[in-house]
């Protein structure tokens, strides 16, 4: 980030190369849809475009990234409740003709793991998505969401127990 923001418009596509898978998994997961999910990644690299000129390296670039990522979905989320839809969940499964078996047994995983994570609180949810998808610790998803560490923490946990009581019973 430091090199786009001194002028290397170069440095920008490596960033992209870096960040855009995993900040795309997040929208994905935040939003059930591919197409909001691809707008709010666009958007996310439109708000580093026009913050390289007063960017500071005052922490770890992924945390200030994922900032504006869990902004963007909370914006998102409040405008837009998205409705739980199993078929678009299946519409997004890779294909592997190679083999069938392995296909189907990761497809009832993705389901079941999707339709957990939807049971979840907004809260606990974007707690779980943050640390998943982001790679990010709890000191600063707690920073992110603006509470305290403990209650990250207690959000973390309480989601990951409810994510394995729903997985257990399915």
């Amino acid at each position: 980030m430091l090199a786009y923001a001194g002028g290397d418009a170069a440095a920008l596509a490596e960033l992209y190369r870096r960040f855009s898978d995993g900040l795309y998994r997040y929208f994905l997961r935040c939003t059930d849809s591919p197409d909001q999910a691809a707008d709010c990644l666009q958007d996310v690299f439109v708000s580093l475009a026009r913050q390289r000129a007063s960017y500071r390296a005052s922490g770890v670039f992924r945390h200030w990234l994922f900032r504006i990522a869990h902004n963007r979905a909370v914006t998102l989320i409040r405008r837009h409740r998205p409705e739980d839809s199993l078929e678009s969940v299946e519409s997004r499964l890779p294909a592997s003709p190679d083999d069938p078996a392995a296909l189907a047994e990761s497809a009832d995983q993705t389901r079941l793991l999707w339709v957990a994570l939807r049971q979840l609180s907004e809260e606990q949810r974007q707690v779980v998505l943050l640390r998943w998808e982001g790679e990010l610790p709890l000191e600063q998803i707690a920073a992110i969401q603006g509470i305290g560490y403990e209650a990250a923490k207690s959000r973390y946990r309480y989601a990951i127990a409810k994510l394995k009581s729903v997985l257990a019973h399915e």
